[in-house]
């Protein structure tokens, strides 16, 4: 997808650089002329994609996606794929041109809330999204594998759970999950809501249906 950008094929310098925290170029992520524009054109669209979603949502929604977890379910021909950790990437042109890229990944990590969601809802597995988050600071720098190890252990039961190592870049707009979130779990508790029961058909009002006190005295408005 010209959206997203794997870092699994990038200079292994350039992803250490990265992964540290400090600013690195495009150019020290892709050495090769052909496929250094072809990363160029990704990012390029990477970056319109979130700066769009900023200015129309308010949502930031650029992040590297560090491990890929997947399992199986039943009836599901595709096996679904989750990013594991997220970290909020900036990008910005080094010049009116656009004659190379800097990116800059924060120095926060985070768990995946949309997989979190789905392991406590579906799964009702009992997690700790900042701990394991936190196995991912190691003494020597940035690791992702602790927290791999942890959530592989805690998904023990679930058929076919694997998490890859890819790292890819791209947009991951999960602002919308509280709005999901609100409205699972007990249905009595959403039974009583009146927008629930809205949707449902049941006629209910709300503030403001009533007439406009303003207009009650005032013939013109007969």
């Amino acid at each position: 997808l010209t959206g997203t950008f794997d870092l699994n094929l990038a200079h292994p310098g350039g992803v250490a650089k990265l992964l540290s925290g400090r600013p690195t170029l495009l150019s020290e992520l892709v050495r090769e002329h052909v496929a250094f524009l072809d990363a160029s054109r990704r990012i390029g669209a990477i970056r319109d994609k979130t700066s769009e979603l900023r200015r129309e949502h308010g949502m930031e929604t650029g992040f590297l996606a560090i491990g890929l977890a997947t399992w199986s379910l039943q009836r599901v021909p595709v096996p679904p794929r989750a990013p594991v950790l997220l970290r909020s990437c900036r990008i910005r042109p080094v010049d009116a041109a656009h004659s190379d890229h800097v990116l800059e990944l924060h120095e926060d990590v985070v768990f995946n809330p949309v997989l979190e969601h789905y392991l406590r809802s579906e799964m009702h597995l009992d997690l700790d999204p900042v701990g394991l988050a936190g196995l991912s600071a190691q003494h020597h720098g940035f690791d992702p594998r602790m927290t791999y190890q942890a959530l592989e252990q805690l998904c023990v039961e679930l058929t076919g759970f694997a998490i890859g190592p890819q790292m890819v870049l791209g947009t991951f707009p999960w602002a919308k999950l509280p709005l999901v979130t609100s409205f699972t779990g007990d249905p009595h508790s959403l039974a009583g809501h009146d927008v629930a029961a809205a949707l449902a058909g049941v006629d209910v009002s709300f503030p403001g249906d009533g007439p406009d006190p303003s207009r009650a005295d005032d013939p013109t408005q007969e």
